[in-house]
């Protein structure tokens, strides 16, 4: 319909940061895309100050970003330079089924989004569709309540909360028009068995406080347990902790879940690897819901449950995946 366009909007493998859903998103047009997940997104990374005393770990799953995406196409346009004409540029973005994403927007002026009326908050989030006739876009991104889906803002809104970070803060954001190209993504086994040796070889002795670098691979787990210890003692404020975290970890859990999945049907070695992992995946997303409750309502005790599930996670993860490194070697690979 003329002055009427919605782009396909799915909830992503990852999507607990706006990154991850603009990326995921986008990708989704590649009929391949989960090969993506599959051969890059293996290595969890933290950084270390909240030891130092900032309130997050940082968490992150390295290649969930549209930076690291090669076969997704990018073209940015930095807002200062086409705010007078910005709602025909994304209009036209959309037109050519490209998607809008944006960043340095004003949350504070943005119906439904997670900031909208509270605080400015120079934020990201993806312009999946557009409809003239009520003057909206469809957007996707976390809303008032801390939940992922598509709903509908006002095209003036945007363009408000542009205006704010230009001129209240001289933030100059960029709209980019994000496209997947129809690139073939095949399963790469040589690439994830070295990327899960990687995974496995990281502990305190390659990755140590003193290191300066952020931690990658299993060890995360471990910085992770650190973390919960200084929310434990009150190091960490509880009214600071980070409520995501569990969320992303679930996400790493569920795409490795997939991942040997994946891997045990192209190299036909049935199912025993992928049906022990979904106790570690049942697991992640048990003390997601319990770390969800502390977040919630401050209970300690809760925290105690966490660190322990989160250790044995780290315990039977490395059990499957060296016996998924040899089962891959014997194939050959």
């Amino acid at each position: 319909m003329k002055g009427q366009v919605l782009l396909p909007a799915q909830t992503p493998l990852f999507s607990t940061y706006h990154y991850q859903v603009i990326a995921g998103v986008a990708a989704q047009a590649n009929p391949t895309y989960l090969n993506w997940y599959y051969n890059h997104c293996i290595q969890l990374q933290c950084g270390k100050v909240f030891l130092r005393g900032c309130p997050t770990p940082h968490l992150n799953v390295i290649g969930t970003d549209t930076g690291a995406m090669d076969f997704l196409e990018k073209i940015p346009y930095n807002l200062l330079f086409v705010r007078e004409d910005v709602h025909r540029l994304i209009k036209r973005m959309l037109d050519k089924d490209f998607y809008a994403a944006f960043c340095g927007i004003d949350d504070y002026y943005i119906p439904g989004k997670s900031w909208y009326g509270r605080r400015h908050f120079d934020h990201d989030g993806l312009i999946c569709g557009y409809d003239d006739e009520k003057g909206t876009y469809a957007l996707m991104a976390y809303d008032e309540k801390w939940m992922l889906h598509l709903f509908h803002i006002p095209q003036k809104a945007f363009e408000a909360g542009m205006e704010s970070m230009i001129q209240d803060y001289y933030i100059m954001g960029e709209v980019t028009a994000v496209k997947a190209r129809d690139t073939v993504l095949s399963l790469e086994i040589p690439q994830i068995k070295e990327q899960l040796t990687e995974y496995l070889s990281s502990d305190l002795q390659t990755d140590p406080i003193e290191k300066s670098q952020a931690p990658e691979g299993t060890v995360v787990h471990t910085y992770l347990g650190m973390y919960l210890d200084l929310l434990y003692t009150g190091e960490i404020p509880y009214e600071k902790a980070d409520y995501r975290i569990f969320r992303l970890l679930w996400e790493h859990k569920n795409c490795m879940y997939q991942r040997i999945a994946a891997v045990e049907g192209t190299l036909v070695l049935g199912t025993e690897l992928h049906s022990a992992y979904s106790q570690v995946l049942d697991d992640a997303g048990r003390i997601r819901t319990i770390y969800a409750k502390y977040c919630m309502r401050r209970k300690d005790d809760l925290l105690l449950y966490v660190k322990s599930g989160l250790k044995d996670i780290q315990r039977r993860e490395r059990e499957i995946l060296s016996r998924l490194i040899e089962k891959i070697e014997r194939e050959g690979f």
